[in-house]
């Protein structure tokens, strides 16, 4: 993602500065303030935090903000652009997709479910799970702890996940990771206990990276449309950085597809 943010804004005649915040609020703060002392106007934040009253005085100072993946929240004080995937509907398309094959014992795995697109992923599973007649079950979620956001990080949280869950009581017959590097370790995990994927679990993931099509077997998972968020946070930016302060914040969530692949079949067995 940050790589296409950076081509759309060469083909505006912009440079783009990266920083990691590890979704460190003060962090965060300190990144914006220096950014503001060199000179920078404009800022794409990805954290998805539940709050941003530590950027809020860079806003009222001038610094234009677009949200990748964190919708208007109550408690905010100011109100800043925002575009990305409908979390909510990518996670109902995901449920439905395997309680469609049959799966009643659905997990969920996770980091900690405490920023706005997880929330809002965890949503769309818990309300999907409870239309169908299935009861929320707190044995079939795993939130991991999580120090960095790093692949490495997150096949770890995966395998460590998939471990928990699949040698408790409520063993799961299908589950859904958080993004699909979570999956992989997933499928690590599941190999470590020697099952396999999808005969003896299925697994989902999100996002669509490339590993996806080529794991063994290529992961079922939601494609977010990358490029599509990229140019409209890029576009959106520029437009702010030329003097469009009088036009109101513009909020775009795009649609997510199901990608259904070979990760995922009939459920044999509850």
């Amino acid at each position: 993602f940050a790589r296409l943010i950076e081509e759309v804004a060469l083909s505006h005649g912009y440079q783009v500065l990266l920083g990691n915040s590890d979704r460190d609020p003060e962090r965060e703060r300190r990144y914006a303030e220096e950014l503001w002392g060199y000179g920078v106007r404009g800022i794409i934040f990805g954290s998805s935090l539940t709050r941003i009253s530590h950027i809020e005085p860079m806003i009222k100072k001038g610094m234009h903000v677009v949200a990748f993946d964190r919708k208007v929240q109550e408690g905010d004080k100011v109100v800043i652009d925002h575009v990305g995937v409908d979390n909510v509907q990518a996670m109902r398309l995901i449920t439905k997709h395997l309680i469609s094959l049959g799966h009643k014992k659905i997990g969920f795995v996770s980091g900690k479910i405490k920023t706005v697109s997880r929330l809002a992923r965890f949503e769309g599973y818990r309300t999907t799970m409870e239309e169908a007649g299935l009861p929320f079950n707190e044995d079939l979620i795993w939130e991991g702890p999580i120090t960095n956001y790093g692949d490495t990080a997150m096949v770890q949280l995966g395998r460590q996940g998939a471990h928990a869950l699949l040698s408790g009581t409520m063993r799961p017959t299908a589950v859904i990771a958080l993004n699909d590097m979570v999956a992989l370790g997933i499928y690590a995990g599941a190999r470590d206990l020697g099952l396999k994927i999808p005969g003896d679990l299925s697994v989902t993931g999100f996002d669509d990276i490339t590993l996806a099509e080529v794991a063994e077997p290529p992961l079922t998972t939601i494609q977010q449309p990358a490029e599509e968020i990229a140019r409209h946070a890029v576009d959106r930016l520029v437009h702010r950085l030329k003097g469009g302060d009088e036009i109101e914040p513009e909020h775009v969530t795009l649609s997510p597809k199901l990608l259904v692949r070979g990760s995922t079949m009939q459920c044999e067995k509850q």
